[in-house]
This record gives C-alpha cells, sequence and structure tokens, in this order.
C-alpha cells in the first residue's frame, strides 16, 4: 500500500512539473503558474482527476504569449 502510494505521488508530480514547463514554454511567468500548481496539486488528493486536467488547460485554455514576441521583431 505504501508503495502505491508513493508510485502515484510520484507520477502525479511528474506530471505537474511537465505541465508548468509547459506553461512557461508557451510564455506564463512562474508566479502565477506556480500558484496554480500548488492548488492543482493539492486539489488532485481530493480528486485525483484534477491534476491530469492540467496539461489540457495549459493546451488548449492558455493563450500563447511567445506568439507576441515573435511578431514584434
Amino acid at each position: 500500500m505504501v508503495f502505491w502510494f508513493f508510485l502515484y505521488l510520484g507520477t502525479v508530480t511528474l506530471w505537474m512539473v511537465g505541465s508548468f514547463s509547459l506553461a512557461k514554454a508557451k510564455g506564463y511567468d512562474t508566479d502565477m503558474m506556480g500558484g496554480l500548481f500548488i492548488f492543482l496539486f493539492l486539489l488532485g488528493f481530493c480528486f485525483p482527476v484534477a491534476p491530469f486536467v492540467f496539461p489540457g488547460f495549459v493546451i488548449f485554455g492558455l493563450k500563447d504569449k511567445t506568439r507576441e514576441r515573435k511578431h514584434r521583431h
């Protein structure tokens, strides 16, 4: 049982860190994404589906801020 708990914790942590890196690549600063990361990580203990929604939110819900920087040149 303890093994599965740590396996779940490690999996969710890596999934969230990957999503956090994706949000940084889209041009969002670490303060905003860090707060959202902590919120969803804690919410994930109550609703295990919540951390898996985060990558979809980042990919489809957040505006890509790097496009604005590319077109300014």
